[in-house]
């Protein structure tokens, strides 16, 4: 039996006129009945004649008290050409996690090098000072989904 997917549903490729089922109600019984079959798994792929960049952009509004040697960032944005987002949670959470990472890498890491030999003192992720939510601004995302003619999918 040879299947094939068309707009969100299963079909034969001999019969594409006649759904089995949809992806939805396929996805739901593999969830609640695995007795009935193995893992769910698809694959597809798509060659493109270009590969147009994807663009990202971020805004801060911060305050630095010059005397005290302390920077404050006050809010941040950050903005995404992420393509067609699917779980958009998900990617909130993603990019909220990648603002955080790099406000502790700009803010609280430093990288000690000795000086007689030149070695890194801390190479790994040991001391990585990843901030906790009380040392975050308020944190804003943004996506923008773009339709990229260059290629045949949605970016």
């Amino acid at each position: 039996m040879n299947l094939t997917l068309i707009k969100g549903h299963i079909v034969l490729v001999e019969r594409p006129e006649e759904p089995l089922m949809s992806l939805k109600d396929l996805a739901m019984d593999a969830f609640y009945h695995p007795e009935r079959g193995g893992q769910l798994s698809a694959e597809s792929s798509i060659k493109t004649t270009t590969n147009p960049p994807a663009f990202g952009c971020t805004f801060v509004d911060l305050t630095v008290d010059i005397a005290l040697c302390k920077v404050t960032i006050n809010r941040i944005l950050n903005v995404h050409d992420s393509g067609h987002i699917l779980n958009p949670l998900l990617a909130e959470g993603q990019v909220h996690g990648g603002m955080g990472m790099g406000i502790g890498w700009a803010l609280f890491e430093e990288m000690i090098i000795d000086a007689k030999s030149g070695v890194v003192r801390n190479p790994n992720l040991l001391d990585y000072k990843m901030p906790t939510m009380p040392d975050l601004p308020q944190l804003e995302s943004a996506f923008v989904e773009i339709n990229e003619p260059a290629i045949r999918i949605r970016t």
